[in-house]
């Protein structure tokens, strides 16, 4: 599980009194109400789509089903336009900053293009 209780005091503030929760150890019952807050489908989504990163950061999977094909469908695109605009974004900060669309700034190499 995520350790955020190792550099909490280096990375909120005392006055922060609402992050106390961020001092402590990572705990099922500190994790778990998430599963009361969503629906079943969100839970099947959230499991396929980040299962792999989840089991690597050490959560157990609930074991959901796989969700119904309309949000997997629907989280695709939303998660290729994102995707896309995050793109064209760096594009768009390369080419504002060297202030020529066909010259990127010295020491820099151009943005990636997105995955095929």
């Amino acid at each position: 599980m995520a350790e955020p209780h190792k550099i909490a005091d280096l990375a909120i503030p005392k006055r922060k009194t609402w992050h106390a929760d961020t001092r402590k150890q990572v705990t099922p019952a500190v994790s778990g109400p998430w599963q009361q807050r969503l629906e079943p489908w969100e839970i099947a989504l959230c499991e396929t789509v980040m299962g792999r990163r989840l089991r690597a950061l050490g959560y157990e999977l609930t074991g959901a089903p796989r969700p119904p094909a309309v949000h997997l469908t629907r989280f695709a695109r939303v998660d290729a336009l994102r995707r896309g605009a995050a793109y064209k974004r760096r594009i768009r900060t390369g080419w504002n900053a060297s202030g020529n669309p066909g010259r990127w700034i010295a020491g820099s190499e151009p943005p990636p293009g997105p995955n095929p």
